[in-house]
């Protein structure tokens, strides 16, 4: 999963990618994306119930994705793949907690496959509080402004394309026509654009 070729035929690892998502270069995480898209769907599989179902958790999946890209540095002692992996399953659980806490669920714990307890990440070291607590907040609006900037039926399209249907497929899923999305996915991807832009 490390490995891709580029438009010119080279091979991208992980880690140029996650260089290029830190550059601003949203392509780079379309690529990602791609390569970590059936991770995202095991996951979402294994957390998907009553609260919240899989394609909502798919898209917190992949808000867990761009975190891992943002935040990956290469050259530390866990691979991107791991990063992201947990990356994606804490922004899930922390979605299902938040969805039981509004559901009326008040403290209770969300229950996890066995083996399926949450990790946290520490700063690392020589890192100061303050900065971190910073970088997260900025993530965090970061990632409301991308789930507000795009429309329902833009997330729709987006998440069906991410998941491999044709344009064909899409259409006839949401009784669009194939003209409708494309312009969705065009919307999406320009919205994304600008907001890794900023």
């Amino acid at each position: 999963m490390d490995l891709s070729r580029n438009d010119g035929g080279a091979i991208s690892t992980d880690g140029e990618l996650c260089r290029r998502v830190q550059a601003g270069d949203p392509q780079a995480f379309w690529e990602l994306a791609e390569r970590y898209l059936p991770l995202v769907r095991s996951r979402a599989a294994r957390f998907a119930g009553d609260v919240l179902d899989a394609e909502d958790l798919e898209q917190e999946g992949l808000l867990g994705l761009l975190s891992a890209a943002r935040r990956f540095r290469v050259g530390g002692k866990a691979s991107f793949g791991t990063y992201a992996d947990v990356c994606v399953r804490n922004r899930m659980i922390t979605s299902l907690r938040q969805a039981v806490r509004q559901a009326g669920g008040g403290g209770q714990p969300v229950s996890l496959n066995a083996g399926e307890a949450a990790e946290s990440f520490h700063a690392p070291a020589g890192g100061n509080p303050e900065e971190m607590a910073v970088r997260t907040e900025a993530y965090e609006a970061l990632v409301r402004r991308i789930a507000s900037a795009l429309s329902r039926r833009e997330k729709q399209v987006l998440l069906l394309y991410l998941r491999g249907l044709s344009y064909a497929q899409i259409a006839k899923s949401l009784g669009l026509t194939e003209k409708a999305v494309d312009n969705a996915l065009q919307r999406a991807r320009a919205k994304l654009k600008a907001e890794l832009q900023e």
